[in-house]
């Protein structure tokens, strides 16, 4: 009976402990949310958790692992610059004179953008280690401009003997990047740089400014603008949209700024310097028509590291030709790289780029690439794919390559991806070294995407002798200039309607036409919040448009034109009392407003409350459009300006896009209630679920199964076990009481 109870107290100790949450270590870096930066101060110290990074563990005998970081692009990194590594590092070996020494006869090789920074021998223990990053080290070499680091762990000495060594790095490592600021280049070709630099530790937003009364074709304009930064940086690019009047001198020292739209409607403009200077409503310089659009960009008058773009034109032809050239993403200058003028857009034509069927590495810029040393190296050639072309049948790479016999080929090889997806393996074979090789790899066309495309060649070599000296130059691999790429291509195709109006179904509804032409934006014609929140939509759908331009439509809810309203797919954004059209389509929404009020009345749901002006609920609703079922209409709506905002994050954010499901859906922060008002009645009243007591908004954990009150359900067995365990303990305890007293009554007697 002790026994029993022992191994009872005893697992309920440890189911204790199984349920108590994670509070250290590798399950708790994986489940806090990634930081990022909105500044960095010079000097300032950026952890490696700041940068989307977890603890890593590098298990030998080789291993290695590789952080990137973008920096702004008017930054130049200054001497002082640093990188601090906590590590903790384990040996474990049945090995009695290396058991007890400190050293693991193990080096860890740090690398900062391919330059070897320092070879460290492994100490047993945990240890913090910095390094200074010399200056001829800071140019970037990634063809996407990031910065690099590197390290390498050579514990061959595991292979040698029976020993086993590992090194867990800290999330808590980090960099020192002292910095100065510098005037960036603004070439038109260079877009989306200087105002996009992938995984920025200090991302800079784009604000689009548009006149304080803009015409329904410079809101459209704006739209484009951001669909075009959505297709060029994947969605990536922070963008937003206010009127001119708006602009702070706050916004003009921390934002890149993009001005779409006629040149009398910005005076402001009078102190940039373009090449074209935009003043007293008129663009100087150069010889412009009226329909003429005008595409320049230049460095900020109010801050020199930013840049300033104009997209517009006398009229507002002029401008909608504008933006829509930006959106292809390969503009053509004239004398200037700075200054581009559209005379024309036409989609059929364009789409018809010429790019040869098979390109050799050579013609895309490539010599010989070689990656030597112990252990990974990676090898990226960049080609891009036209927008508005999709491969055809049976492309296909031909590499040729060639590599060193001084390795242990039985170990060796290399992997090819594309895009991150593998697409074929090399084993290297003793049967073809010194000599020239050639490997056909089948391109598969669902990697290949319009646009920029990256094809890695990451190899892994394995000496013959740990302890040569040769091993840095003697193990390598070179890929060859002529080897090439043979991609067919053709037109992107137009998808099918979906004819299914599900929340699931987004964003198919409106992303299935290449060049967004069957979408219209309806907004309020002045309510530069609700601009800015169709401008997020328009960026997320843009970085998934295939065609040549981006051309979706954007009118005034008080004046939509019949051929939109009898051939576009909508997404109407806004409040309910500036949007005319929601009075339209009244009941066949599936929860509609009443008539000067932005609170739905959920009418159709099983439960329906009242709720005060004022509360912040966000809207999403789709239905056919009533005048042409084959159409749909999505409505992102607020009950105020936060609630908007809201909405549109639902739209946006991979996150709760996939907690969307039904025909309409209330949202408040990061929570997400659905309804399918398809099938009859709905759930109880969505929007007086979101509000009681002040909840706050948390994003769930993807893949976790909750239960209806959101505990994972994997907790509550657990909590049920405890429960059990403890009510089993205190039963034996009272019946080892009883036995016990039972016992000496009985010897009493």
């Amino acid at each position: 009976m002790k026994k029993l109870l022992a191994f009872v107290l005893a697992l309920a100790i440890v189911a204790t402990f199984i349920y108590s949450p994670p509070t250290s270590g590798l399950a708790q870096a994986a489940a806090t949310p990634t930081a990022t930066l909105a500044s960095v101060a010079t000097g300032e110290f950026v952890p490696f958790s700041a940068l989307g990074f977890v603890d890593e563990l590098m298990v030998g005998p080789f291993s290695d692992m590789a952080i990137q970081f973008g920096i702004p692009n008017s930054w130049v990194l200054n001497e002082g610059t640093t990188v601090k590594l906590d590590m903790e590092v384990t040996s474990v070996t049945s090995r009695a004179e290396m058991a007890s020494s400190e050293f693991t006869g193990a080096t860890l090789a740090v690398y900062y953008n391919d330059y070897l920074i320092e070879v460290i021998i492994l100490k047993k223990g945990v240890q913090s280690i910095v390094f200074d990053i010399p200056e001829r080290a800071f140019p970037s070499t990634r063809n996407d401009g990031r910065q690099e680091l590197n390290l390498l762990l050579d514990a061959g000495v595991d292979c040698l003997f029976p020993q086993a060594t590992s090194v867990l790095v800290k999330a808590s490592s980090g960099f020192v990047l002292p910095h100065t600021n510098k005037v960036p280049d603004v070439s038109l070709q260079s877009l989306p740089r200087p105002i996009y630099q992938l995984d920025s530790i200090a991302p800079e937003p784009l604000v689009i400014v548009l006149p304080s009364q803009p015409t329904a074709e410079e809101v459209e304009a704006g739209i484009v603008v951001s669909a075009a930064f959505g297709r060029m940086t994947q969605g990536l690019q922070d963008t937003s949209i206010i009127s001119v009047d708006a602009l702070t001198n706050d916004i003009q020292i921390t934002s890149h700024l993009a001005f779409v739209g006629k040149p009398d409607n910005f005076p402001n403009l009078s102190f940039v310097s373009f090449r074209a200077p935009v003043v007293s409503g008129s663009i100087s310089g150069i010889d412009v028509e009226p329909a003429d659009g005008v595409i320049q960009m230049t460095n900020s008058p109010w801050n020199s590291g930013l840049a300033i773009l104009y997209v517009g034109g006398l009229t507002d032809e002029a401008v909608a030709k504008a933006a829509q050239a930006l959106s292809s993403g390969q503009i053509r200058s004239g004398l200037s790289q700075d200054l581009a003028v559209v005379k024309s857009i036409n989609e059929a034509t364009a789409a018809e780029v010429t790019v040869p069927v098979d390109r050799t590495f050579e013609q895309l810029g490539y010599g010989p690439e070689t990656a030597n040393g112990v252990g990974f190296r990676t090898l990226e050639f960049e080609f891009t794919i036209p927008y508005g072309k999709v491969a055809g049948d049976n492309p296909y790479l031909d590499l040729a390559y060639s590599y060193s016999a001084l390795m242990d080929l039985t170990g060796s090889g290399m992997v090819l991806r594309v895009n991150d997806t593998p697409i074929g393996g090399i084993q290297l074979s003793p049967d073809t070294v010194n000599t020239v090789n050639s490997a056909r790899i089948a391109l598969p066309p669902a990697v290949l995407k319009p646009g920029l495309n990256i094809l890695t060649v990451q190899t892994e070599f394995v000496p013959l002798d740990y302890c040569s000296q040769l091993n840095d130059v003697a193990l390598w691999l070179t890929v060859h200039e002529f080897s090439s790429l043979h991609i067919p291509l053709i037109n992107a195709p137009t998808g099918d309607v979906v004819q299914t109006q599900g929340l699931d179904q987004y964003p198919s509804q409106f992303s299935y036409e290449p060049s967004l032409n069957n979408v219209a934006f309806v907004v309020p014609t002045s309510d530069p919040q609700s601009w800015s929140v169709a401008a997020q939509i328009a960026s997320y759908l843009g970085s998934l448009a295939t065609g040549t331009v981006i051309t979706p439509r954007a009118v005034f809810a008080n004046l939509i034109p019949d051929e939109v309203r009898e051939s576009k797919d909508m997404i109407i954004v806004g409040r309910a009392t500036q949007l005319p059209i929601i009075g339209l389509l009244g009941d066949a929404m599936p929860s509609p407003f009443e008539a000067g009020s932005d609170l739905a009345t959920e009418r159709g749901l099983q439960v329906s409350y009242s709720l005060p002006a004022g509360t912040n609920v966000g809207y999403i609703q789709v239905l056919p459009a009533p005048w042409n079922t084959s159409l749909t209409v999505l409505a992102v709506m607020g009950s105020t300006p936060t609630g908007l905002t809201w909405a549109g994050d639902a739209m946006t954010t991979t996150e709760l896009i996939a907690q969307l499901k039904g025909t309409f859906a209330v949202v408040n922060g990061t929570q997400i209630l659905t309804a399918d008002t398809r099938n009859g009645l709905g759930v109880d009243n969505l929007s007086a679920t979101a509000i009681p007591g002040n909840y706050t908004a948390t994003t769930p954990v993807p893949n976790s199964a909750t239960t209806a009150e959101g505990a994972p359900v994997t907790q509550n067995f657990l909590l049920i076990g405890i429960v059990g365990v403890s009510v089993l303990t205190v039963l034996l305890i009272f019946a080892i009481v009883f036995m016990s007293r039972r016992k000496n009554n009985s010897r009493s007697k």
